[in-house]
């Protein structure tokens, strides 16, 4: 989708206050393709090259955007983290919540997990490790940015117990209330690492439109949903989102495992997975029923349902 460049004038005046673009013709800006919001624009210059990629905050919630700032910036610093390099940080009072994040275009296109490579999903594997090596001393649960002290089985429990908070599951979508409580009853055991306090920072929303690819090598976008976690909850996540089979998560695993993961991550990975689904469903439930769509007539929903 392309956006008319006399619309978002008022984004390139605002990249020229800030130096980030000459004041000259020929520049443009348009809303990023995929996605389901209108947050994400490219930037190009008189010669069609895309040159910066822009985000803006969700309605309300500006502190997200400053996390995701915060975080980009962190893992700037690790070598290895397969993330958008210098991130800059606009505060102006004509953006929509007064900040903007710019960084460079990355080349590349997203691209299904399952018909990359072996090679390529270790490499992701590998990159995933990295972030995960970003030890944090509690859990977050989207949307609060509280850091709860707690083991990964409290982690867990509390990502269920906010599933309720969906418009889509208080008003009785598809038995989510019989869902709900056989995620309530799982059984978390000790030997799979439940019962430790040991948490790592997470992309959050690990779906094949938020991982470029550029000649094999996978870069991580979009870290809105970035927060503090079990690290099993982001490898089930992107399992379930890329529909990948045994043996292609197998190739996670090994890139994850040699780059120095810990592998009973993918033993607790089964038991996140209805929870992720679940979630995911719901907040594409959410999306259609504010337009009105019935959630089980979208493919979205019916898919992550199951």
């Amino acid at each position: 989708m392309e956006v008319a460049v006399t619309e978002l004038g008022w984004l390139l005046d605002i990249l020229r206050r800030h130096g980030l673009t000459p004041d000259e013709p020929g520049w443009r800006v348009t809303l990023a393709p995929g996605g389901s919001t209108d947050r994400t624009y490219r930037v190009s210059g008189p010669d069609g090259e895309h040159q910066l990629t822009l985000r803006l905050a969700r309605p309300g919630l500006r502190r997200w955007l400053r996390h995701e700032a915060d975080v980009l910036r962190e893992l700037a610093m690790i070598e290895g983290a397969c993330t958008p390099r210098d991130v800059i940080q606009i505060t102006d009072p004509a953006l929509p919540e007064g900040e903007m994040l710019v960084h460079d275009h990355l080349r590349g296109e997203p691209m299904a997990l399952r018909e990359l490579p072996a090679e390529a999903r270790e490499r992701l594997g590998a990159c995933l490790e990295v972030v995960h090596r970003a030890i944090r001393p509690g859990y977050m649960v989207w949307p609060s940015l509280e850091v709860r002290e707690g083991t990964r089985a409290d982690a867990f429990r509390a990502r269920v117990e906010v599933l309720t908070r969906y418009r889509a599951a208080r008003e009785g979508l598809a038995e989510i209330d019989a869902r709900v409580d056989a995620l309530r009853s799982t059984d978390l055991p000790a030997a799979a690492g439940w019962d430790e306090p040991v948490f790592s920072l997470l992309h959050g929303d690990l779906s094949a439109g938020n991982i470029i690819w550029d000649v094999g090598r996978p870069t991580l976008i979009d870290w809105e949903f970035a927060r503090d976690g079990d690290p099993a909850e982001d490898l089930a996540y992107l399992t379930s989102e890329a529909r990948l089979d045994p043996e292609q998560l197998a190739d996670i695993a090994e890139g994850y495992v040699a780059a120095g993961g810990e592998a009973w991550a993918f033993a607790r990975l089964p038991v996140w997975l209805p929870l992720v689904r679940l979630d995911a469903a719901l907040w594409w439930a959410d999306y259609w029923l504010e337009r009105g769509v019935d959630p089980l007539a979208t493919s979205e929903v019916r898919a992550r349902m199951g």
